[in-house]
């Protein structure tokens, strides 16, 4: 099958997936955001929202990229389309340091839990995530007013890239990921060592899947780096490594902004059984009161 048959096939079944991925994170956040459980008004909660919200926003943003990577869609919505590249960097950005600071959240708890309930304050949360926000869309601000260039074709329009160099974005996005990934995996090394340390009864596949999901997680950020650079460098043609990273940026773009979703579904029982909880109250109701019953009867 050609490439151009294949294609119409491939961008529905992406299409699908960038909105399933988007609307299940976006019930993710809404359960978390109107949940009675204490456990969702915790800091590290509220990071999650903030940095999902972004996520969803930018999971969209990339599906308008790839789609403009393929087929083009020409200079009369090109202002749409700038701002939506540049909104692939801003989250991106907020990504990386919600990431972070949830990381830095549970390496406090962890390690230092005298002084968390003074770091982690709802004021203090706020004032980080604002900081986030406007350090995110102040990194890539360039993007928002360096234009798109495209040239017309038989089949449509194809873009021939921005109208100049944006080696001051490249090199901000490739030093954040690269200092991210290696402080992150420092930091959850650390907080789990002692976690273990601690707690010698705690079973460790919980702790490993954080593990292994910041692991993904930075190796992810790592080829979005090797991409900034080679793009930085005039590399993009030179190397098969660099041309399948160049042609499947969007891919791993959207597995960055997605990760969390599923990552914290793997990790937080309680966000599992709350996400359950309405369909299990619709469709088998009678198991839902038993269970209220027990619970009930338990505290007594």
């Amino acid at each position: 099958m050609s490439t151009q048959e294949a294609y119409p096939w491939t961008f529905d079944a992406m299409f699908l997936i960038t909105t399933v991925t988007a609307l299940y994170y976006g019930y993710m956040l809404i359960i978390t955001l109107y949940s009675k459980s204490e456990a969702f008004k915790s800091a590290f909660f509220m990071i999650f929202r903030v940095t999902g919200f972004f996520d969803i926003i930018g999971i969209f943003a990339v599906e308008w990229v790839r789609t403009d990577r393929k087929s083009g869609f020409g200079p009369a919505i090109e202002p749409f389309t700038r701002t939506m590249y540049a909104m692939t960097g801003v989250c991106f950005f907020t990504h990386l340091f919600g990431s972070f600071s949830m990381t830095l959240n549970r390496y406090t708890a962890v390690c230092f839990p005298w002084v968390y309930g003074k770091i982690w304050t709802s004021k203090n949360v706020r004032i980080l995530l604002l900081v986030d926000v406007i350090v995110a869309f102040a990194a890539h601000i360039e993007l928002f007013y360096t234009r798109f260039l495209y040239k017309r074709v038989d089949s449509g329009w194809k873009g021939l890239g921005r109208e100049s160099p944006i080696p001051f974005v490249r090199i901000v996005s490739s030093c954040t990921t690269i200092v991210y990934g290696c402080v992150s995996v420092i930091l959850i090394s650390r907080t789990i060592y002692i976690a273990v340390k601690v707690n010698k009864k705690s079973k460790g596949h919980h702790k490993m899947g954080l593990v292994l999901f910041v692991a993904f997680d930075c190796l992810l950020g790592l080829v979005d780096c090797i991409y900034e650079s080679a793009d930085l460098f005039g590399l993009s043609d030179d190397n098969a490594l660099f041309i399948w990273i160049t042609n499947n940026i969007t891919l791993l773009m959207f597995f960055i902004l997605s990760i969390n979703a599923y990552s914290m579904t793997f990790l937080s029982k309680e966000l599992r059984v709350e996400a359950i909880a309405p369909f299990r109250r619709k469709f088998c109701p009678r198991q839902s009161s038993d269970a209220a019953i027990t619970v009930v009867i338990s505290k007594g």
